[in-house]
C-alpha cells in the first residue's frame, strides 16, 4: 500500500481509529475529510474499515493523524517537542485522564500514553513557568474565528479562554474543523472587512448562515 507497492499489515484498533476522527474534524488534507465522518462510524459499528480511514493512517505513520494538526509541509518535530514539553507536557495529569467519566471507546487508549508526551523525557528543554496557562488580558481588539468541529480549539475553549479579552468578537465557522481562515472564502473575507474597523463587530457576517455541510452516512 506504500508508494512503491510493497504489502504491509496495518492495525486499526480503538484508539487509531480515534485519532482518524479527530484528525478528520480538523480537516487534516490525507484522503479523508469533515464530511465522510459518519460514514466511517457507521462502517466501524458493522466491523468494517473504510478505505479513507487506512488512507489517513498510512499516509501519515502511526505519529500523524490525531496527535497533531497537520503532519506534512513545513511540520518541524522539533519546534512541535519544545512547546509541548516546555508548556503543557507539565501541566498534565495523564494519570486523571483513565478516571475521567463519559469517555468515548478508544480514548485512554490512544491519549493516555502518548507518544509525544512520552519524548519529552528525553527532550531537554525547562518546564514553563505557570504564567504560560494564565487567562490573556488585553485591551487590543480581537476576533476569534472557530471551526464548529475544531477538535483542537473547538469554539467552547476559544470563548472560555478569550472571554478574559476586553474588546473580543467571537464568531463560529458552520462548515468547517481547524484554521477555517485558512480554506474558507467567508471567514476571511469577514476578517479583512473587519480589520478596516476593528473597534466593532464584524459588520456584516451573513454569509456565515450560508454555509452548508452534507455528511455522507454511506
Amino acid at each position: 500500500m506504500d508508494a512503491i507497492g510493497d504489502a504491509f499489515t496495518l492495525l486499526v484498533d480503538g484508539g487509531a481509529f480515534v485519532r482518524v476522527i479527530r484528525g478528520m474534524l480538523a480537516g487534516q488534507e490525507d484522503g479523508f475529510d469533515l464530511t465522510r465522518g459518519p460514514a466511517a462510524i457507521a462502517a466501524a459499528a458493522r466491523g468494517r474499515v473504510t478505505d479513507e480511514v487506512v488512507r489517513t493512517l498510512a499516509r501519515g505513520g502511526p505519529l500523524c493523524a490525531g496527535y497533531i494538526q497537520l503532519c506534512h509541509g513545513r511540520f518541524s518535530l522539533g519546534q512541535y517537542l519544545s512547546v509541548l514539553c516546555q508548556d503543557q507536557a507539565p501541566f498534565v495529569d495523564s494519570a486523571s485522564l483513565s478516571g475521567a467519566p463519559g469517555l468515548l471507546p478508544g480514548l485512554v487508549e490512544t491519549y493516555g500514553s502518548n507518544p509525544f508526551l512520552a519524548a519529552c523525557s528525553g527532550w531537554k528543554v525547562k518546564p514553563g513557568a505557570s504564567a504560560v496557562h494564565a487567562a490573556p488580558r488585553s485591551p487590543i481588539p480581537t476576533l476569534v474565528l472557530t471551526g464548529r468541529f475544531d477538535p483542537w480549539s473547538p469554539p467552547e475553549l476559544a470563548k472560555k479562554l478569550g472571554g478574559s479579552l476586553r474588546n473580543v468578537f467571537f464568531l463560529d465557522v458552520p462548515n468547517w474543523g481547524f484554521n477555517p481562515v485558512g480554506d474558507i472564502e467567508c471567514a476571511i473575507a469577514i476578517r479583512n472587512a473587519w480589520l478596516d474597523d476593528p473597534s466593532s463587530a464584524p459588520a456584516d457576517s451573513s454569509c456565515l448562515s450560508r454555509l452548508r455541510l452534507k455528511f455522507a452516512t454511506g
